[in-house]
């Protein structure tokens, strides 16, 4: 298989299942902000910044970006308008 390049559209990035990979390309091709969820490990892949392990994490696509975040985060950001846990820094050198 070819190394994967993100600006070459007849590469397909490999995906965990299907389902979850058609997930994410959608969120991108919807221009989504948020895509809440309770399983990440789907969602793992070198285009990812890991902000809280198992919580919160942004994909980096060649023109968009989408935050994958726990689905109980989401709800509880939705609700009060803060995450529950301020103190949160990268874990991976990416930059966000």
């Amino acid at each position: 298989m070819p190394i994967y390049n993100p600006y070459d559209p007849s590469v397909v990035p490999p995906r965990a299942g299907d389902e979850d990979g058609r997930v994410l390309d959608t969120a991108i091709a919807g221009r989504a902000h948020i895509l809440a969820t309770f399983n990440f490990k789907d969602f793992q892949s070198p285009n990812v910044a890991v902000i809280e392990p198992g919580r919160m994490q942004v994909y980096r696509a060649a023109h968009h970006r989408v935050a994958i975040v726990h689905a109980d985060t989401c709800a509880e950001f939705l609700r009060t308008g803060t995450l529950p846990s301020a103190d949160v820094h990268p874990t991976s050198g990416h930059t966000l």
